[in-house]
């Protein structure tokens, strides 16, 4: 029974599986964080596969994020056993991926159409305010990098690896 933890470490070491019961039993708190784990820990070599289980289950911020990172690392993804591995078994999956990436260059990727405005709970830590899903998804890069270093938090990565990780620590929900 899921009781809003996890043990330490549970989620890095099975995001993925968490992910698919979570989807599975409908346990939304959850789905939605196993989602932000699987961002935040999403390489070229996992592209793929981490868009076959956002495609499996409807999940836009998964989705978008794989298709940013191939848009941004085309080649080792392109180079990776995921890669080989969907443009064999699933061709359909890939073509949805490479769908979704000429949406996240042309900037009408799901992410950017969809605005959540409720309110976001959870501590912003080291005196950071309190942000709405709203404000993160309309920061840019640079402005999440800003928001991660005010918390302390690292600073590297993709757009969705930014804003996954903000969420993550506790910033979002």
């Amino acid at each position: 029974m899921y009781t809003g933890r996890c043990e330490d470490g549970a989620l890095d070491a099975m995001a993925d599986h968490l992910f698919v019961v979570s989807a599975q039993f409908g346990v939304s708190d959850l789905h939605a964080l196993a989602s932000r784990v699987l961002v935040a820990k999403l390489e070229p070599e996992t592209v793929c596969d981490f868009f076959t289980l956002g495609h499996a289950h409807d999940n836009d911020e998964l989705k978008d994020a794989c298709a940013e990172l191939l848009a941004a690392d085309m080649l080792p993804v392109t180079q990776s056993v995921g890669f080989t591995r969907l443009s064999t078994e699933q061709p359909a999956v890939l073509a949805a991926l490479v769908r979704r990436q000429a949406e996240v260059m042309a900037g009408t990727a799901s992410h950017k159409r969809k605005r959540d405005s409720d309110e976001i709970g959870g501590a912003g830590g080291a005196g950071a305010p309190v942000m709405t899903a709203a404000a993160v998804k309309k920061l840019g890069a640079a402005a999440l990098r800003a928001e991660l270093s005010k918390r302390g938090l690292p600073t590297g990565g993709l757009k969705a690896a930014l804003a996954a990780r903000l969420t993550a620590h506790g910033c979002l929900s």
